[in-house]
């Protein structure tokens, strides 16, 4: 089963208040927990823009994947607070049905624990990741770009990933990889 977010904007937070650095809005408690996956913009071959801030002290947990920027789809996660539990993948930038995505990953604050990989752009995509405080823990891989698309005409289309850590701390517990087969990728990280 998958939950979608496809074509909206969903806010986990007080929208009655202004906060935080990324969302815009204020701390709030409430939590969102889902059994299976979480899409946010396209899926199955419907593009759509969708957006999801989360400033919370309670959690966002997908049983399964949490898919961001899927079927020609731009999809924008902001995280200032609260605790984000991946059941799967975090897919940022997903190729659906041989379809592209954009998926951008934003993070000041609150913590981040994947069960599987955390994936910056699938074959085809554009997966986007900046991080300038909080947490980010991934019990596999951490790929930025990987894999190439190749279309009906055989044109060849690479995953572009690009991740810029400035702030926080990122852990894998398996490897890193940065341009992957044919990929293009980019890490950057900087900061004190």
């Amino acid at each position: 089963r998958a939950s979608s977010l496809t074509g909206r904007m969903s806010r986990l937070g007080n929208t009655s208040t202004t906060g935080g650095t990324l969302t815009g809005i204020g701390l709030g408690s409430g939590s969102i927990n889902v059994s299976g996956r979480i899409y946010v913009s396209g899926h199955l071959g419907a593009a759509a823009t969708g957006l999801f801030n989360i400033n919370t002290t309670g959690t966002v947990a997908s049983g399964n994947d949490l898919n961001i920027g899927a079927a020609n789809g731009t999809g924008t996660v902001n995280l200032d607070a609260g605790t984000v539990t991946v059941g799967g993948w975090l897919s940022v930038g997903r190729d659906e049905n041989g379809n592209s995505g954009t998926g951008n990953w934003n993070q000041s604050g609150g913590s981040v624990h994947v069960a599987g990989n955390t994936v910056l752009g699938l074959p085809g995509t554009h997966g986007n990741f900046n991080m300038t405080g909080g947490t980010h823990l991934t019990d596999g891989e951490f790929w930025v770009g990987t894999d190439v698309f190749t279309d009906a005409n055989t044109v060849r289309h690479p995953s572009v990933g690009v991740a810029n850590v400035s702030g926080g701390t990122v852990t894998m517990n398996n490897w890193l990889a940065v341009g992957r087969n044919g990929a293009v990728g980019t890490l950057t990280v900087s900061g004190n």
